[in-house]
């Protein structure tokens, strides 16, 4: 299906998965206050944003959101946590660099987000804002969302996996992708799945770990950088009782709360007081009592005895949360925390979970990723805005498309029994309204809807909506890479220019329109005029007029030119003179010797022609670009013949006549002869002439007495005379 293809983004991210099952068990730990409608009960870090799972089943999302990755609906950042739209019955969140997932009612799970590998599992590649069904995951006990792929812990221990797979991410024991899940192999008895950016691990029943895929750091813990395409042992590990997978390192919580980490280390995210990566365990330096541990890009961190929290490796951004922004190869702790219940850690960022529902996070705050309402990093834990101090938000139902031609939208949403409802359309003043809201006479443009709930003296924040109304029809698409008008191809490949996520079709001659892409390819076309008319249907549903582009295909090759005047095919002439004539009256062109293609031989011809074979081939192109050639080939012979025999030991004389017979080096000579007291001119005109055949061994008799003779060769070159 695919070589190598790495997500190549503003930012390379990698998906942080931290402590599920841990999570899990912390969640049944404690109870929401009861004062308050909805708390988080479960973190999950991403890239760069953060998840939480709220009692109820809902769950609420914040930080970047460039591919929907919050669920909400839109691709806006949030920096104050929102719900995901229409996701209820949720038990876990995990979030993945740009995607998200949840565990929801029957063990299925609902992944959103950047889906170009396949990691929503829903068999497309197209990312969404809102969740969608993972396909055929029932069951599920665990979800897992690594870099660009996700895994799902079925009741038997066996593990499926989707999504990217070219380093063995989905331990299938191949590097292919999959849009949809399939069964990593010879894996059983898993407990709990944690996901690195091309990796996973799976913490065994028997406190065993096995890893798999990309493990050129080291992060697979086998004691090689040997990529693995089905589950591999870590080396050393047994005991464990929790896991998690960073970037290119992965960390396991081990007898008596100790951690020992593996792999990448170059920002001492090992934590062994070094930075020097490892292909097998170490032991982080000081960590006793730890009952988790998270894993970030390049930090990691533990939560201790007493729900504090260390953290160790780089800094930058402040996401040790120790008051400083210096690189630690050995856990310091982060101020002001104790009591937490959970901790999760993103690409550049860290959070805390406590018992009365408040989180903390710390680090990098540019997408929003800390929740506190503004995109400033921190190297101190600041606390999440809407956790749990208010209502649940509410959760919106059936809603208009993103964009849509209808001036007039139903909108339903729902929250806790008893609330009562307010909505805000357009920025406008709040009113109370109940579901469904229906609006009618939008005119043209972006709208939205802020919807919030109230019980008890307690309001939520808003859930928000926003829509396009549009019912201008778009430009003609434009062909910005198209066929010559005339081609002697048999296939032809274009280029549109559309409006953004318009739809395109595509009409060639009289075939029925189908849809296209904005590079449509055509191929095994026969000969004769085509025409391809496009047209595009924007996002709303608007039609817009159409566009054609006609052009014509000739695969016949015109007559070959005619070389009418042309040397003799054996030459001894340093010059040739050459007519070639040119039927179809195309345009014509002479290569000489293999040489370039170029204007014909002028009728004065070639010369200074070396000795040796010579071709002259002529072109006939017509304007589709078609040809024809001819060719005429020749030699130049400059050398002489010699006489390799003696005439005189070759004579055989008797009463009337002489008979001589002469050996050549040349392959074929003939002869003259000559009576003259002295050496003729070599231009002599007196002489006379032998019209035998030309052959190597010349036999001839004569009556006449031979004084000279000389030979020539089939080139025209004559020998100098020698003596009779």
């Amino acid at each position: 299906m695919q070589k190598s293809r790495r997500a190549n983004h503003t930012r390379l991210l990698a998906a942080r998965v931290s402590g599920f099952a841990t999570a899990l068990i912390m969640a049944a730990s404690f109870a929401a206050p009861a004062a308050f409608a909805a708390s988080p009960t479960q973190l999950s870090g991403g890239g760069f944003h953060t998840c939480a799972l709220m009692t109820g089943g809902t769950v609420r999302c914040w930080g970047w959101n460039m591919f929907g990755q919050l669920g909400d609906g839109s691709n806006t950042a949030r920096s104050v946590p929102v719900a995901v739209r229409g996701l209820e019955g949720a038990t876990q969140v995990s979030g993945g660099a740009m995607h998200s997932c949840a565990l929801v009612a029957g063990g299925k799970v609902q992944c959103w987000g950047y889906n170009e590998f396949g990691e929503l599992g829903n068999g497309s590649s197209t990312s969404t804002n809102v969740p969608v069904a993972t396909t055929g995951i029932t069951s599920a006990t665990a979800v897992a969302s690594g870099g660009y792929h996700s895994c799902a812990l079925m009741p038997s221990g066996e593990v499926k996996c989707w999504g990217y797979n070219e380093d063995g991410e989905l331990g299938d024991g191949t590097s292919t992708w999959s849009n949809t899940p399939v069964a990593t192999s010879s894996l059983t008895g898993a407990t709990q799945l944690s996901g690195g950016v091309y990796h996973s691990c799976a913490l065994l029943t028997s406190g065993d770990v096995k890893c798999w895929g990309k493990n050129d750091r080291g992060q697979v813990g086998d004691s090689t950088t040997t990529n693995r395409l089905l589950p591999t042992a870590v080396s050393t590990i047994s005991g464990a009782s929790q896991i998690a997978a960073g970037d290119y390192h992965s960390c396991a919580v081990v007898a008596g709360g100790a951690i020992k980490c593996w792999g990448q280390n170059d920002r001492g995210q090992l934590g062994d007081r070094s930075t020097t990566g490892s292909s097998s365990p170490v032991s982080v330096y000081g960590i006793t009592g730890a009952t988790q541990v998270a894993g970030g890009s390049l930090h990691t961190c533990a939560l201790v005895a007493a729900g504090a929290v260390k953290c160790w490796g780089y800094n930058a951004h402040g996401q040790l949360g120790n008051g400083s922004n210096a690189q630690s190869t050995s856990p310091v702790a982060v101020q002001g925390i104790t009591g937490a219940v959970q901790i999760t850690s993103g690409e550049y960022h860290s959070c805390a979970l406590f018992p009365n529902g408040t989180v903390k996070c710390w680090g990098n705050d540019g997408e929003g990723e800390l929740g506190d309402g503004t995109t400033k990093w921190a190297n101190v834990p600041v606390q999440t805005l809407g956790m749990p101090s208010v209502l649940d938000i509410p959760v919106l139902g059936a809603a208009p498309l993103a964009f849509t031609k209808l001036r007039r939208a139903a909108i339903s949403f729902n929250g806790l029994k008893g609330s009562t409802f307010a909505c805000s359309v357009d920025g406008a003043e709040f009113k109370s309204c109940t579901s469904p809201l229906r609006l009618s006479g939008l005119v043209d443009g972006v709208h939205s809807l802020a919807v919030r709930q109230t019980k008890g003296g307690e309001t939520s924040p808003s859930a928000e909506l926003g829509w396009t109304v549009d019912n201008s029809a778009p430009a003609a698409p434009a062909f910005t890479g198209k066929p010559a008008a005339l081609t002697n191809q048999n296939s032809a490949a274009f280029d549109l220019s559309a409006e953004s996520g318009a739809a395109l079709t595509c009409k060639l001659d009289a075939k029925p329109a189908v849809s296209c892409s904005t590079a449509p390819t055509f191929g095994s076309l026969t000969d004769g005029r085509h025409t391809l008319t496009i047209q595009q249907t924007d996002r709303a549903g608007n039609r817009g007029p159409a566009a054609s582009y006609a052009w014509a295909i000739d695969t016949l090759p015109p007559k070959p030119p005619v070389i009418t005047k042309s040397p003799a095919r054996l030459t001894n002439q340093q010059v040739a003179a050459f007519t070639v004539t040119n039927p179809d009256r195309v345009t014509l062109t002479c290569s000489v010797d293999g040489g370039n293609f170029g204007a014909c031989p002028s009728a004065s011809g070639l010369s200074g022609i070396l000795e040796g074979s010579h071709t002259l081939s002529a072109r006939a192109t017509d304007p589709a670009g078609n040809s024809a050639d001819a060719t005429w080939a020749w030699s130049v012979d400059l050398t002489a013949p010699a006489l390799t025999g003696s005439s005189t030991d070759s004579k055989v004389k008797t009463r009337t006549q002489t008979t001589y017979q002469l050996s050549a080096s040349s392959d074929s000579v003939r002869i003259e002869w000559s009576d003259a007291a002295s050496a003729p001119s070599q231009t002599a005109k007196n002489v006379a002439a032998n019209t035998s055949v030309f052959a190597t061994n010349v036999v001839f008799k004569t009556t006449a007495t031979i004084k000279w003779l000389r030979l020539q060769d089939k080139a025209g070159n004559w020998s100098q005379w020698f003596v009779g």
